[in-house]
């Protein structure tokens, strides 16, 4: 197929999400977002710890950002001027820990919606799958 706008020959793939930006999408969000000329959502999943934040930011469909990290009013006042540059809609994620729901509560002052979320155990079996190798132990033969 040929793009209709560059002249290039592409794939009807992935390769389509590329053609223009050279940058893939990883969603028809995103690529609605990009085309239509529309205000993406911008997603922010936060690592909370004692004494900083670890945040990584996904605008629309494209693909996470590096993560960054931050002290914890410097990050409230990165999250405000990004939710007033931007317009868009905000949302912020965070698992529940010992830290409570201040940080719940400032962002929805700021007009950011967030949600905290459940610790889940990964290993519901209890079977204590060991993935080092050094932890593992010595290998069998058989």
């Amino acid at each position: 197929m040929t793009c209709k706008e560059c002249g290039q020959v592409v794939k009807l793939t992935r390769t389509m999400n590329k053609c223009h930006s050279n940058t893939e999408l990883s969603s028809l969000e995103g690529t609605r977002c990009q085309f239509n000329g529309g205000r993406c959502a911008i997603k922010l999943g936060i690592d909370v710890h004692q004494d900083f934040y670890v945040v990584v930011e996904q605008v629309g469909g494209s693909n996470p950002k590096p993560p960054q990290r931050f002290q914890k009013e410097a990050f409230l006042f990165w999250a405000a001027r990004l939710k007033q540059k931007s317009g868009a809609q905000v949302y912020a994620l965070y698992e529940a820990c010992g830290f409570g729901f201040s940080l719940q509560r400032k962002l929805s002052a700021l007009s950011i919606k967030c949600y905290v979320v459940c610790p889940q155990k990964l290993d519901e079996q209890n079977r204590r799958v060991k993935t080092d190798p050094a932890a593992a132990g010595p290998k069998r033969s058989a």
